[in-house]
């Protein structure tokens, strides 16, 4: 076994050590509410047009990955509105059967249109553009209903066509953007006023244009009048290069303290590459998405969506093969194994604490069951990635354990010692986390 050994720290006992000089995460007991998890997917594979996803294909997806949530870039205004004052939903076949199963839909109200705005950058600037976005915006939640939806007003909009994106160029513009929520949101809520609606995922870093998330939100929230009305903050919390998956983290808990103004965040879009540094292999993009959703349950996010479903972009979870004629056969990389070994491992939970050792660094999320618990650890990667760490862990039960098993996110065994109430296995940071389950 590794030489390191780490004395856990006792269920129920809060530890209060950050790891990160930025409004690090303050860890917590008997929290009783996990984030929904959910999958961003779109209407054509790595929206190429040419294969479109079924709502029983997406629908099956987020069964497999234990997902209630599908975040869908089906509601672009340029594909909604062709013509002035026309409407159609061309993608609709995407999400048909997924609100029937239980799984709420995430739409995306975005992006210019050029029968009003000069190009797909500019972003609506003006009452013109404005009354035209509220019109699209409106047309669709009363196409869909608001039951299991959630409507985010823009995406990314705190950076600019400056960085290749989506958002007021030359400049992103806390200014249109309150506006353009100002007008959206009362027009939505008059008709439909059960719409769930939150602000756009905020990009934690960008090129020419960038307004940092804690600076844009501290300017809107005052410059939105219909505040009270929103349901949430979206937020993208990518780790970029030269990070590690743990700024998750420290990302979520900067925001939540310093701009989220007391809302909800809505982690709707984060992922990690095949190729990238945080991703070099499938192995290691598994244990960054494991330990992404580990990080999303300590920051206490309200929902986390991995992007993305399918794709060999780099960012799928499942793999595909054209068979021609428009379809595809899509296969399980580890990085969906990984997710539905979380997201299983939450089910049940009825309350959860978390705790962290700062000195490695390394964290413990445990989940309260009727009859029984389950303990998520993993080794943070602090300063170092890819990870060669290793410890033993001794983890300390109130009682001697009747029962324990454990596994890694790939549901290979993992070997335990049990002595007493102390249940001792290795934790390799390459590996990700160890899920044990005990029953007292």
């Amino acid at each position: 076994m590794p030489g390191a050994v780490i004395q856990s720290i006792p269920v129920g006992v809060v530890q209060l050590t950050p790891l990160y000089s930025i409004n690090a995460s303050t860890l917590f007991t008997n929290a009783t509410t996990l984030p929904l998890w959910g999958i961003n997917s779109h209407a054509t594979i790595d929206d190429d047009g040419a294969h479109p996803i079924s709502g029983a294909t997406n629908t099956a997806v987020c069964q497999a990955l234990g997902a209630t949530v599908l975040r869908m870039d089906i509601c672009d205004w340029p594909d909604i509105e062709t013509s002035k004052g026309v409407y159609s939903f061309p993608h609709d076949s995407s999400i048909t059967g997924v609100t029937t199963a239980g799984i709420t839909v995430s739409v995306v109200f975005a992006y210019s249109n050029t029968l009003y705005e000069s190009s797909y950058y500019t972003g609506p600037a003006d009452a013109t553009g404005r009354t035209a976005f509220v019109n699209y915006a409106n047309t669709c939640v009363a196409h869909y209903g608001t039951s299991n939806f959630i409507f985010e007003i823009w995406n990314e909009e705190n950076i600019s066509n400056g960085a290749g994106q989506y958002s007021w160029a030359p400049a992103a513009s806390t200014t249109n953007y309150s506006a353009l929520v100002n007008a959206a949101v009362p027009a939505i809520i008059a008709s439909n006023s059960s719409a769930q609606i939150i602000t756009g995922g905020l990009s934690p870093g960008g090129g020419s244009g960038f307004i940092d998330p804690d600076t844009f939100v501290a300017a809107i929230a005052s410059d939105i009048t219909v505040w009270s009305d929103l349901a949430g903050i979206g937020f993208h919390p990518y780790s970029y290069s030269g990070n590690t998956p743990d700024i998750f983290t420290s990302l979520c808990s900067s925001f939540v303290s310093s701009a989220g103004n007391g809302k909800p965040i809505y982690a709707n879009e984060v992922g990690a590459p095949t190729g990238s540094y945080q991703a070099p292999t499938e192995a290691l993009k598994a244990v960054v998405i494991a330990e992404t959703l580990g990080s999303a349950i300590i920051s206490q996010v309200y929902m986390c969506c991995i992007y993305e479903a399918i794709s060999n972009t780099g960012f799928g979870l499942f793999s595909w093969v054209d068979t021609g004629g428009g379809t595809f056969t899509y296969s399980a990389l580890p990085a969906a194994t990984a997710m539905a070994a979380i997201t299983t491992a939450c089910a049940g939970t009825t309350s959860f604490d978390a705790a962290e050792i700062s000195t490695v660094p390394l964290y413990q999320i445990t989940l309260h069951k009727s009859g029984s618990h389950t303990h998520i650890v993993w080794v943070g990667q602090g300063s170092t990635w890819p990870p060669s760490s290793a410890y033993t862990y001794n983890l300390t039960e109130a009682s001697p354990p009747s029962h324990v098993t454990a596994t890694d996110t790939q549901n290979n065994s993992v070997p335990v010692a049990v002595a007493g109430n102390v249940v001792s296995f290795d934790v390799y940071g390459a590996v990700g986390p160890v899920i044990v389950n005990v029953t007292p």
